[in-house]
């Protein structure tokens, strides 16, 4: 795109990785990629992509479609693996919208997607290509510091794991997830 042309005209855009990945087949299979929530793209060359499988806003859309994770080769734009999150793992409110990648080894990768609607945090291994859900107390919301006044507007935000975010490797080899 040239930021210097006065023109009105947009450029045309162009889906990752491609319209045929958002598209439902004539077969009624669900698209590759339903809603993507957030991306990440590793060390190993990887994209890596948390689709909550929602139409439509969070809280008023029941999930449609499985969450999943879907791992893309970002110098062939390839699908790599997607991956359904199993249904013992997402609960009836689940939402999930975040996700960071643990990559210090490119077979070892793990992914953490945090569950905003029913704490808790669902951790993928690559290599074995299955995961788990943990829970903790320390994933829900503090009830005293859920209400907020924002120029008299007074609402309550319960969200239970949204920011995530992963140190490198410490000492040990293993790295730090903050929420």
């Amino acid at each position: 795109v040239n930021l210097k042309d006065n023109s009105t005209t947009s450029p045309k855009l162009m889906p990752y990785p491609s319209w045929a990945a958002h598209a439902t087949g004539l077969d009624g299979k669900p698209p590759e990629i339903i809603s993507p929530f957030r991306v990440r793209a590793d060390r190993c060359g990887r994209l890596w992509v948390l689709d909550n499988g929602k139409i439509g806003n969070l809280e008023t859309s029941p999930t449609k479609y499985p969450p999943s994770i879907i791992v893309y080769d970002l110098k062939t734009d390839n699908l790599l693996r997607k991956y359904v999150i199993p249904a013992d793992q997402v609960k009836e409110e689940s939402g999930f919208v975040n996700i960071v990648i643990e990559d210090t080894d490119c077979q070892k990768t793990y992914a953490y997607a945090g569950d905003v609607g029913k704490a808790g945090i669902v951790v993928y291994s690559w290599d074995r290509n299955e995961s788990w859900r943990i829970s903790h107390h320390f994933f829900y919301p503090d009830p005293f510091a859920c209400d907020f006044n924002v120029k008299g507007l007074n609402f309550s935000w319960t969200d239970a794991i949204f920011g995530m975010g992963i140190s490198g490797p410490n000492s040990d080899g293993y790295s730090t997830l903050y929420f």
